[in-house]
């Protein structure tokens, strides 16, 4: 059975959700100004960036450990677009101290990943019903390959790791893709009086099935060298119509909030806003909040299925390529 906290939660949200609804149309408000980027580059500020902020990323993401947090969700499309939408949802997160290990609990279903396998599983609807969850899905994992994502997790990781990621691609890929070419970096300051570093890609490359990956797009992000090297902001702008929010030229921009936990940045908002440049029209806003993060304490039994009433030897076979260890753990 889902906890009483989980379960009055989602009540909750379901009635929240048009006024959630409601809040983001009313904050809608004017599309986000063209933001003012650099168009050459600053030289020690290019390699100042190239030398500091991977290292800083990589040691945030070593610190963003033993987390537990709530995470909401709020995808809203205005009326007046060709597809008006609404999503809201909430699910609580735990990343062990392990590095390795995660747990998402998203309404009726749990996914998993620990050491050995992922796997995601559903409460049972039923209280009469014979067994109290059932497997959905199954994976095992073969040591010194990609760590296969159960579920949801994998939607979570990406929006966990916004300090690093410039309009939802990571940063580290950037710098790796030599079709991501620098055109202009500078140091700033902003409003509040802390140094921002600018820095803006453009993408080189040809037509990508990947609508993320736009010809002759632009990419920015606003930095905090002083604060692990995190994006504050970021965005793009696409002379082309690949988004699946318009039919026209888009830009979008996506501003990030921070909290502290362990002594380092973690997101507490995300706002993704989408304009239509032919309009000047936002269509398309989504936010991300988390927290208040806390330590998980979950005993290491919730991360495997024997916890849930299933077992792992063998592992089932669900898919078909999940099937017992090559060896053992």
């Amino acid at each position: 059975m889902a906890s009483p906290r989980i379960t009055l939660g989602f009540a909750g949200l379901a009635l929240m959700t048009l006024g959630e609804a409601i809040g983001v149309a009313a904050d809608l408000g004017p599309p986000s100004p063209v933001e003012s980027l650099p168009t050459s580059i600053d030289v020690k500020c290019q390699e100042r960036f190239l030398n500091e902020a991977p290292p800083a990323w990589k040691t945030l993401g070593e610190r963003l450990r033993g987390i537990e947090l709530e995470h909401t969700y709020v995808d809203y499309r205005p009326t007046d677009t060709k597809e008006p939408f609404r999503d809201v949802y909430s699910s609580t997160y735990c990343i062990l101290k392990d590095g390795v290990s995660r747990r998402l609990d998203r309404d009726q279903a749990i996914d998993v990943m620990n050491s050995r396998y992922s796997f995601s599983v559903r409460r049972a609807v039923d209280a009469d019903a014979l067994k109290p969850f059932s497997l959905k899905y199954c994976e095992r994992w073969q040591q010194d390959t990609p760590q296969p994502q159960a579920g949801w997790i994998d939607a979570a990781e990406l929006k966990l790791a916004m300090f690093s990621t410039m309009w939802w691609l990571p940063m580290e890929k950037i710098l790796a893709d030599p079709d991501f070419q620098m055109t202009g970096a500078d140091t700033r300051v902003n409003d509040q009086g802390d140094e921002v570093v600018r820095i803006v890609y453009r993408y080189t490359a040809g037509a990508s099935n990947d609508y993320l990956l736009q010809p002759d797009g632009v990419y920015w992000a606003d930095l905090r060298p002083r604060r692990f090297w995190v994006v504050a902001r970021s965005g793009m702008t696409s002379s082309l119509t690949k988004h699946f929010d318009t039919d026209a030229p888009f830009r979008g921009r996506m501003t990030i909030r921070y909290q502290e936990w362990d002594g380092v940045p973690l997101p507490e908002g995300v706002r993704v806003e989408v304009v239509d440049v032919a309009k000047n029209a936002v269509v398309r806003i989504q936010e991300n909040r988390f927290g208040p993060p806390r330590a998980c304490s979950r005993p290491m039994e919730e991360f495997f299925l024997p916890h849930y009433g299933l077992s792992d030897e063998p592992l089932p076979s669900i898919p078909d390529q999940c099937g017992p260890p090559s060896s053992s753990p």
